[in-house]
């Protein structure tokens, strides 16, 4: 029985894997350096918080109150009276 058949195979498949694993200097020198964008404009631009309080907290309640509404007019439109609406099975 030769010694070459008791061997493991294995590393004929590592071999190539390690091969191109393997890092030279050349490789990993960056010969160009990288070059960063400019600073956007637009953050930073809304500048301070202003206005009424109240006032947001009435346009968040409209939007919620719309929401609802538009929410129910769906739901009406769609399963609830069977009208127009998907059929299910």
């Amino acid at each position: 029985m030769a010694l070459s058949s008791s061997r493991p195979r294995h590393h004929l498949l590592l071999r190539p894997l390690l091969r191109g694993l393997h890092s030279t200097a050349p490789a990993m020198a960056r010969p160009d350096q990288h070059e960063f964008s400019k600073p956007s404009e637009y953050l930073g631009s809304w500048g301070e918080p202003g206005g009424d309080s109240r006032e947001a907290w009435a346009w968040l309640e409209r939007l919620r109150k719309g929401y609802a509404r538009d929410q129910q007019q769906q739901q009406e439109e769609g399963i609830g009276n069977g009208a127009g609406g998907p059929l299910l099975t």
